[in-house]
């Protein structure tokens, strides 16, 4: 709940408000004739506002359209406590209750005598009546109790605020102006301090949320300032520089205070108190036009908006509802950098700090390095400006935050920047394939991995065959894909030596991989000088010499490895096997119904030369008959 003369408060010193003033955002006139009481019912956006001199009660949107107005012969204090509104009806000694959704009456409670404020504290509702009289209803037991002289002497009671137990009842008693606290769990509440004040008319007060302070404004014309008092002794925490004349104190949800202020520094309006901060003002939305002046106004539950209501007091008399909006503070935009990243481990290098904003200029500022060390200034010399650092010796990473706190006129700023302190590394450069062997003619696809490296990302790739007179030829130089990748593409006829080379860079030591694939050679044998042919069996006359005649992969004073065997006793056995030139004439004396067979191969290292990996060719097979 939000009331015109109710509210919280924040510790604060008070100071002078803002060059520059914000204005209301919207203005609406009202059907009233003469401003009593506003309160908002955040549940359903609706704000109810009395009429002292009508006998109206007006609800509105939150915008001051008119939702309903309801007829209440006469009204004072007004207060939501969840699902309900009680309106204090001097004119009938009794308070009436309404459901805030539907807006019918639903309860009325007679009284002893005429109530005036309302407050709610420890599952009360509690009111002033009478001559300085308090009495509560028991929201559990729907009974009204009054309390004795006990409880406080006043003659009059201004104002009454409640939160959580406590209760502060702001009155005259033995003619001077006092604020009391009370406990209000007990059947009867108990003073538990007093204050005495000076001034000669009424007081406006506005508990915190957790009725640990307690605000206090004049309600009228006096000398005495407005102040915020602590509960447990009543002793001042805080002062707040406004008008003679303030008009309700209220506090947001953020612990900023709000006093209507007729008669500041600037136009009409609300002086917006920020915890820690300094005041703001938002002035009418026509701003000192023609007798404008705030009579009260409600904060919006839970939100940061203001209704205020606007008497003008020139002429025929209109009331208004304006919405204020809580005055933004300034957002600073700003950036630390590092000169360059990463660094060397101990080496120096600029920091350098860039605001935008210049209202950063003059304001504190902590810099802090993840390893706990303070560096830079205390204070932002300028919008840009620059300090020199140096890099803790080990390797690692380093984050600098950068904070100006929140004051009167910004928020709190954090910018942050990180730098990864090095020390020269090494890195990883793979390569796939080794030991892998291909078929003459194969084209492979190659592969090398780069790890982590500063800035450069390029590899060359380079193939080297055996026996070949140039040495190794580059294949391909390019920067590694996202992945850390660079393919190439290699038509294999010889073993190969694949290797991969990266040159490194300021903060990385090179690195380089190789590889050997090997190659098979293109190897097979042809049979001639057969009379025919049966199946894959090549058949002979007894007195003809089959010529075998082999085609291999060329390569100087090459040999082929030829193996002649026959079938004896359910098994091969090895004829003649040897190196020999690539056509062979099978001599001598040829049995009828043997069965032979043939295979030629290349042997690496035995058939004259190391160029490529050994390989058979297939069998021949053949034999005689007359």
């Amino acid at each position: 709940m939000a009331v015109a003369l109710g509210g919280t408060a924040a510790v604060l010193p008070a100071t002078t408000a803002s060059a520059v003033t914000p204005k209301a955002s919207s203005s609406k006139v009202l059907p009233i004739g003469a401003f009593n009481e506003i309160v908002a019912d955040g549940a359903h956006k609706h704000l109810f506002i009395s009429d002292r001199t009508d006998g109206k009660l007006l609800v509105t949107d939150y915008a001051g359209a008119t939702v309903a107005l309801l007829d209440v012969p006469s009204s004072a204090g007004l207060l939501v406590n969840g699902d309900r509104l009680y309106v204090a009806a001097p004119a009938s000694s009794s308070i009436i209750v309404y459901d805030t959704a539907t807006l019918a009456p639903v309860a009325a409670y007679a009284l002893a005598g005429q109530p005036d404020r309302l407050a709610y504290a420890a599952g009360k509702i509690w009111f002033s009546y009478g001559a300085g009289d308090l009495g509560s209803i028991d929201l559990a037991a729907a009974e009204v109790v009054y309390l004795t002289a006990e409880s406080g002497d006043w003659t009059n009671i201004y104002d009454l605020s409640g939160a959580a137990d406590r209760l502060v009842v702001a009155g005259k008693a033995a003619g001077s102006n006092e604020v009391a606290v009370l406990d209000a769990t007990g059947e009867a509440p108990d003073v538990l301090a007093e204050r005495t004040f000076t001034n000669r008319l009424g007081l406006d007060t506005a508990l915190t949320p957790d009725g640990s302070g307690v605000v206090v404004v004049p309600s009228e014309f006096s000398e005495v300032p407005a102040v915020q008092l602590r509960t447990s002794d009543l002793t001042q925490t805080a002062g707040y520089a406004v008008g003679s004349l303030p008009k309700g104190v209220a506090v947001a949800a953020d612990g900023t205070v709000v006093i209507g202020d007729p008669f500041g520094a600037d136009p009409s309006g609300l002086d917006y108190f920020p915890a820690g901060g300094a005041v703001r003002r938002v002035g009418l939305y026509n701003g000192l036009t023609g007798g404008d002046q705030i009579a009260g106004f409600a904060l919006e539950p839970g939100g940061t908006r203001a209704f205020g209501i606007v008497a003008n007091v020139v002429g025929t008399p209109v009331i208004s509802l304006q919405v204020f909006d809580q005055p933004a503070k300034t957002t600073l935009k700003g950036s630390i950098t590092v000169e360059s990243n990463p660094v060397l481990a101990g080496s120096s290098y600029a920091v350098m700090v860039d605001f935008s904003t210049e209202a950063a200029i003059g304001r504190p500022v902590e810099i802090v390095r993840s390893d706990g060390l303070r560096v830079g200034p205390t204070t932002i010399p300028d919008g840009v400006f620059q300090f020199t650092d140096k890099a803790p010796a080990a390797a690692g990473t380093l984050t600098y935050r950068l904070t100006v706190p929140a004051d009167a006129d910004i928020n709190a700023f954090t910018s942050s920047a990180t730098v990864s302190v090095v020390t020269p590394r090494t890195t990883t450069l793979t390569l796939d394939h080794q030991g892998a062997v291909y078929n003459y003619g194969t084209t492979v696809t190659f592969t090398v991995h780069l790890g982590s490296s500063y800035t450069n990302r390029t590899v060359a790739i380079y193939a080297d065959p055996f026996g070949a007179d140039q040495g190794k030829r580059l294949l391909v130089s390019k920067k590694a894909d996202a992945k850390g990748n660079v393919t190439v593409a290699l038509r294999l006829t010889r073993n190969t030596v694949v290797s991969a080379a990266f040159t490194g860079d300021a903060w990385t030591k090179p690195a380089s991989a190789a590889v050997t694939v090997y190659t098979r050679v293109s190897v097979s044998t042809a049979v001639s000088k057969y009379y025919k042919k049966s199946g894959s069996t090549y058949i002979f006359h007894k007195t003809t010499n089959p010529v075998l005649t082999t085609t291999m992969t060329a390569f100087p004073k090459r040999k082929q490895y030829l193996t002649v065997e026959y079938y004896s006793g359910g098994k091969w056995r090895v004829a003649k096997a040897g190196y020999y030139t690539m056509a062979v004439t099978f001599t001598g004396t040829h049995k009828i119904g043997v069965k032979y067979r043939v295979r030629a191969a290349y042997v690496g290292g035995k058939s004259g030369d190391t160029i490529n990996a050994t390989t058979y060719g297939a069998y021949r097979y053949f034999t005689f008959t007359k």
